[in-house]
């Protein structure tokens, strides 16, 4: 028989392997064509969110979420002493705030979304952030992902799939959200989180 620490670290092992999450990899067609190319936007917005109605959302909730990218946090909490309503000057940034106004300044109306370097397989950091693409300032984008807490409220740390999108693709000028909806709640404390986010 095995002894009890080797049949304990093999039962360690197997928890560990089984806890990953599922990597989606590209299938092949019928041709034997792979497809690994980002899937196409919703074709109507239908299932769509604003910001506002994302960070109303439940965390784990996989949603699509539109709005406008309008700048990022420098430091380790989303606070007005680190939000860039700009563009950063010195290194790519790690994150971005989009919010459902590209000209927002309330904190509580401005969602987190994290820029991992390579996420399964996307290099989302390096397609997105502002250092590299000054010209994605205030531009409309349509991302998917889970919900998770991200810098204290609702946000995406690693987005699924995300879309830049093109002025016909903007919905009508009527399709904001009310500004007499209730913000979703926001914490002014500026207190540090031990690791940082």
């Amino acid at each position: 028989m095995f002894p009890k620490s080797l049949l304990t670290c093999f039962l360690l092992l197997l928890m560990l392997v089984s806890a990953c999450e599922k990597i989606e990899l590209p299938q092949a067609d019928n041709d034997g064509n792979v497809d690994d190319e980002m899937p196409m936007p919703p074709d109507n917005d239908e299932g769509i969110l604003t910001v506002l109605q994302a960070l109303a959302a439940d965390e784990g909730d996989y949603v699509a979420v539109r709005g406008y990218i309008i700048g990022f946090i420098n430091g380790t909490s989303l606070s007005e002493k680190n939000v860039v309503l700009g563009l950063p000057t010195e290194k790519p940034n790690t994150n971005m705030l989009i919010a459902d106004n590209p000209e927002e300044t309330d904190l509580a109306k401005m969602m987190p979304v994290g820029l991992p370097e390579n996420y399964s397989g996307m290099q989302v950091r390096e397609d997105l952030n502002l250092y590299d693409n000054p010209s994605f300032f205030h531009r409309q984008i349509l991302i998917e992902g889970f919900i998770t807490a991200y810098f204290r409220r609702m946000g995406f740390k690693c987005p699924s799939a995300y879309w830049l999108l093109e002025e016909e693709d903007a919905p009508d000028e009527n399709t904001h959200p009310d500004d007499s909806l209730p913000t979703p709640g926001f914490s002014h404390d500026e207190a540090l989180i031990e690791g940082g986010r």
